[in-house]
């Protein structure tokens, strides 16, 4: 039986949540906590698919304590999840966290637990992701010389990942330290090449300004930049993304080169000697995400231009 808690973020999309908590109950968790999102409306259809989301983890067929907390109202997603982590972390030390949508490997269970108490008292070490979007081959891997199973990044992810209440307890859902840490221009000791250091700037400021009101994990990010700390990046994908689509709050995309990115497995966890920063890594990762998101502004923007039947005789002929 797996020891460390694990926190279960539901809302919608009972297909999905399935999925990824037969997964959960593979290893079968001695601790789990469900949170699960309220209703935006009082449509019928909305009620019905969270009711039958929620009614994906009531079979639990073995040995395990397990804590819910079902909101009656929607708090969307920054208020609904960080507090799902507050809530978490009010009852436990340490544990992994899952969205409804992120599939993880088997092995990424095991990764997180032997680094949860292998990096418990390392106090600039803030995190342990799943998740890899370098999108390196193993040769090339061995051709930079990244033989071990993981490096440290500045960059939070969080498609599947675990952490601490220690760390946990450093966020600050306000960005107090936000104007001077962009003042002070200390982004530049963290993240390699302008272009990325205003495009994670430009991300965290929009949340500080107020223009976006829908993302808690950018102020996660922010918390781990503001203290110089580290999140563990293992060097191949454990956790797929395999939410992606109409109804997703942030992940609209299906075509998206992040949506169900393939996993792979860390049987065996070779450990590196230095705790040093990946600059190249966090720089790759910087650069897939600005293209990817440059790509998308370009897609809508020859929707709105072009008409409906051109583009899909131009589909039909391609």
């Amino acid at each position: 039986m797996f020891q460390t808690p694990i926190l279960f973020i539901i809302y919608k999309n009972p297909e999905v949540t399935k999925v990824v908590f037969e997964r959960i109950r593979e290893i079968k968790p001695a601790f789990l906590y469900i949170s699960a999102d309220g209703s935006k409306s009082s449509n019928q259809e909305d009620l019905l698919e969270i009711e039958e989301t929620r009614k994906v983890t009531e079979f639990i067929d073995w040995d395990c304590k397990v804590y819910r907390r079902y909101s009656n109202t929607n708090l969307g997603c920054k208020i609904g999840v960080s507090t799902a982590i507050t809530w978490f972390f009010e009852n436990v030390e340490q544990g992994i966290i899952l969205e409804y949508d992120c599939l993880p490997d088997i092995t990424f269970f095991n990764f997180c637990e032997v680094l949860l108490e292998r990096y418990r008292d390392i106090e600039n070490v803030f995190s342990i992701s799943g998740n890899n979007f370098d999108f390196l081959s193993l040769n090339e891997l061995n051709q930079i010389g990244l033989r071990d199973s993981y490096s440290y990044s500045f960059l939070s992810k969080i498609w599947g990942w675990a952490t601490w209440r220690r760390a946990w307890n450093k966020f600050d859902i306000s960005l107090t330290k936000f104007p001077e840490f962009e003042s002070e221009g200390k982004i530049r000791e963290l993240i390699k090449g302008k272009r990325n250091q205003e495009y994670w700037l430009g991300k965290i400021k929009d949340v500080y300004q107020g223009r976006n009101t829908s993302t808690w994990g950018f102020i996660w990010l922010f918390t781990l930049l503001s203290h110089k700390a580290y999140c563990i990046t293992p060097k191949v994908n454990l956790v797929s993304n395999i939410g992606f689509g109409i109804g997703a709050t942030h992940a609209t995309d299906e075509n998206s080169i992040f949506s169900k990115v393939p996993n792979s497995s860390i049987s065996i966890i070779d450990y590196p000697e230095l705790i040093v920063p990946d600059f190249d890594s966090d720089y790759r990762f910087s650069e897939y995400l600005y293209k990817s998101e440059n790509k998308n502004s370009l897609r809508n923007i020859v929707k709105k231009n072009i008409p409906d039947w051109a583009i899909n005789f131009y589909r039909k002929w391609k």
